[in-house]
């Protein structure tokens, strides 16, 4: 192991209060824009994290990544039917009601 990368672990150990024996994390991809990572450190049965859960983490962090950006999508057409709304009621204010409402 690098020199860099144990020194990584030992701050991390110390910031998390254990020793740190394994970390891995992927990114979360909206898009092909990196808009976080999912991170594991260590495994509850202490073993080393394998090629299997680096791929279950990986579509961990895909689904993480898809629900974000629906998430964000939604959050975006709230706003744009918000401000088209305002706008119409400014462009067509409405004197008084019909007798029909």
């Amino acid at each position: 192991m690098f020199p860099r990368i144990r020194a990584g672990y030992k701050q991390i150990s110390e910031s998390i209060g254990f020793e740190t024996r394994s970390i891995a994390c992927v990114p979360m991809k909206v898009r092909g824009e990196i808009i976080g990572v999912v991170e594991i450190i260590d495994k509850t049965d202490g073993s080393a994290i394998t090629d299997a859960d680096l791929k279950i983490l990986s579509v961990f962090a895909e689904l993480a990544a898809v629900a974000i950006g629906n998430a964000r999508k939604i959050e975006h057409n709230k706003k744009e039917i918000r401000d088209l709304k305002e706008e119409l009621d400014h462009k067509y204010e409405l004197i008084g009601e019909s007798p029909g409402t």
